[in-house]
């Protein structure tokens, strides 16, 4: 599972600062969600809406992605349609650098166990 970071100026960060609550709520959680699936900041529509139901913004979710990429937190790309939240691989890392930790972790893994006991398995 990998973990978020935020700047502890994170909301005074002039990109932030003139967001309603909504669009900060919407721009946190989907930084949150990015990093659980490996998306890299880059978020579909769908993947927007999601987010905008399990934060309770619901239906009104256009206007806030709208009010997000009005001050630059996010990027609206049209091909593919994505939104790209800003500067989010600066501060988490990529997919790539998380699937290479975790296949290091499962050799490092399954490597510890091995001198531990007899290759017979009994304990000794």
């Amino acid at each position: 599972m990998p973990w978020v970071r935020f700047a502890d100026d994170y909301l005074s960060n002039p990109k932030v600062q003139p967001l309603g609550l909504a669009a900060r709520v919407l721009d946190f959680s989907a930084i949150i969600y990015s990093a659980r699936e490996l998306r890299d900041g880059k978020l579909t529509r769908t993947d927007v809406e999601l987010v905008a139901n399990l934060t309770r913004i619901g239906r009104k979710w256009r206007a806030v992605a709208d009010e997000l990429v009005a001050h630059g937190r996010w990027v609206e790309c049209q091909d593919p349609p994505l939104y790209v939240i800003h500067d989010y691989l600066s501060y988490q890392p990529s997919r790539e650098q998380i699937l290479a930790q975790r296949e290091a972790d499962r050799v490092r893994k399954s490597h510890a166990g091995q001198g531990r006991w007899p290759s017979n398995g009994a304990a000794g």
